[in-house]
């Protein structure tokens, strides 16, 4: 499962390879048959946004999206994430998550999720698995061996 992911927190001379790092990622997830999915605070009319900006149709299913309808108990809670989980009817122990919000890396732990994968410039917290700067951090190796756990 993977998380949205604030670009603007990532300094300019980066995003462009962030985002194309991330593209090859979710890339690689859909066409391995992956489940993939969303959990954000955001609302609707914010997640609409980036559907249509960013074409995410290509990798997501927006009726596996997990958004704030008004009924999301917000992040650091672990509802968004047990929603997730539910909609792609998989169990935490069968899950990753990548996230680059500390109420996020909370809210998935919450949820009994033990893979999780911490993409902020913070200092790695002590329930997640693999800490990255960035998504150009990330190694294909690396996130091979977190799908193999």
């Amino acid at each position: 499962m993977l998380n949205e992911v604030e670009t603007s927190n990532i300094p300019c001379h980066n995003r462009l390879t962030s985002m194309v790092t991330v593209y090859l990622i979710l890339s690689t997830f859909r066409k391995s048959d992956y489940q993939i999915t969303i959990a954000t605070a955001s609302g609707w009319d914010n997640l609409n946004f980036y559907f249509q900006s960013f074409e995410l149709d290509r990798w997501f299913d927006l009726q596996t999206v997990v958004y704030d309808d008004g009924q999301l108990k917000s992040k650091p809670d672990s509802d968004p994430y047990v929603k997730a989980l539910n909609k792609l009817d998989l169990t935490a122990e069968q899950c990753v998550v990548f996230e680059d919000a500390l109420s996020g890396v909370k809210s998935a732990g919450q949820a009994g999720i033990k893979r999780i994968v911490q993409i902020n410039s913070t200092p790695q917290l002590k329930n997640t698995i693999l800490w990255a700067h960035d998504f150009t951090s990330l190694s294909a190796m690396k996130i091979n061996e977190l799908l193999k756990l």
